[in-house]
């Protein structure tokens, strides 16, 4: 018998957001900016998609930049996309299968919330354009507040479980970048399901830690999750 899992931990930038044509495009932008060039399909699976963004500002950077210069650089970007999210609103939507697996775990009373790398504008921004209102409380939202270590360090999904008054062995994570699915196995969560594209599935089911790979949400099977009483 397959084990049942009590809780959902969503990451949110390409796993219920599929949002990942506009990040790169923002990071594009300032990779161009802060280093001449932009970044390589490696560096953003690598170095960029799931981490803090005054890391990644570093990074590109080339030298440790202070925390001011960081912040400073991480709201520039995050302006140029939200724009590019808000010129594009027709296809600003949370991603196929999404909401009926949102709607199933509020009616069968399975506890879930988000751990996501994004800052506070971003959140209010996710929960105003997708109403997120109806499936989490976001009291109980993990994100970049500057306080604890960004993925791949296990800390955001730690604190996830225990707001959700779980263990970590109790939840299923979805998770779409390595940062993040890292940081997952570190916290010894239960199940971590990686999602993508067709052509990320060979890179994603190498990754440690990995137990399942899906392109979207309908092909996740509800029958792992535990009703709660």
């Amino acid at each position: 018998m397959s084990k049942k899992y009590s809780g959902v931990i969503f990451d949110f930038n390409g796993t219920l957001f599929w949002d990942t044509d506009k990040q790169t495009s923002a990071w594009i932008a300032m990779a161009e900016k802060l280093r001449g060039y932009p970044v390589s399909d490696h560096e953003m699976a690598t170095f960029v998609l799931g981490r803090p963004n005054k890391v990644t500002m570093s990074y590109l950077a080339g030298k440790q930049l202070s925390d001011e210069e960081g912040e400073a650089l991480s709201q520039e970007k995050e302006v140029i996309y939200r724009d590019l999210c808000r010129k594009d609103a027709e296809n600003v939507k949370l991603a196929p299968g999404a909401i009926d697996l949102l709607d199933y775990l509020v009616e069968n009373r399975i506890a879930c919330t988000i751990a996501t790398g994004s800052e506070i504008n971003n959140v209010n921004f996710y929960f105003e354009v997708f109403h997120l209102e109806k499936w989490f409380d976001f009291d109980k939202v993990v994100y970049d507040d500057g306080l604890l270590p960004g993925k791949p360090f296990p800390e955001i999904y730690l604190k996830s479980a225990q707001n959700l008054r779980l263990s970590p062995e109790q939840c299923i994570v979805f998770e779409d970048a390595d940062a993040g699915i890292e940081a997952a196995r570190r916290a010894n969560i239960g199940q971590i399901i990686a999602i993508g594209p067709q052509e990320a599935h060979s890179r994603l089911r190498q990754l440690e830690g990995v137990d399942m790979v899906i392109g979207e949400f309908t092909d996740f099977a509800k029958k792992s999750f535990l009703a709660a009483r």
